[in-house]
């Protein structure tokens, strides 16, 4: 592999790594999809009721900053490929607001997740990504903790 090459895979993984801090952190810049996301973003995640655009996709940190606080999500694990950057990710936060329909519990709850994204020219152009938000939901009391496959490893 080139040098050049590499540099594009190390600034492709930047560009995904700056988003998970800027969106999905306390203190970060949620306007920061505007620089980092493409303006042709396409957002494959479910569910679907959720515009697939730049705009859904800002929506759903300001989503989770509204219900929860003390939010510190790490992305563990990037791994880039010709234009696509796979991350592994880890989210703690507090659960301090409504959480449709729940109240908040003040709980702290933990969960893992991953995501693969299309990065162009520095930016994001299209993003897929599942999370374990069946272990969010026992965790919040919300689903009971006997059901399996939410164990945090």
């Amino acid at each position: 592999m080139s040098e050049i090459n590499k540099a594009v895979l190390e600034r492709n993984k930047s560009v995904v790594e700056q988003l998970t801090r800027e969106l999905f952190n306390d203190g970060g810049d949620i306007d920061a999809v505007e620089t980092l996301l493409s303006p042709q973003f396409v957002d494959h995640t479910p569910p679907r009721s959720n515009r697939g655009d730049r705009n859904g996709f800002k929506q759903r940190a300001v989503t989770l900053r509204a219900a929860f606080s003390e939010v510190c999500t790490t992305s563990d694990q990037l791994v880039a490929e010709d234009d696509v950057v796979c991350e592994r990710y880890s989210c703690r936060l507090k659960h301090t607001g409504e959480f449709s329909p729940l109240p908040p519990t003040g709980t702290v709850v933990t969960f893992r997740g991953f995501a693969m994204y299309r990065v162009k020219d520095g930016q994001i152009t299209e993003a897929w990504s599942l999370s374990d938000g069946l272990a969010l939901l026992q965790q919040l009391g919300v689903v009971p903790s006997e059901l399996e496959g939410s164990e945090m490893q």
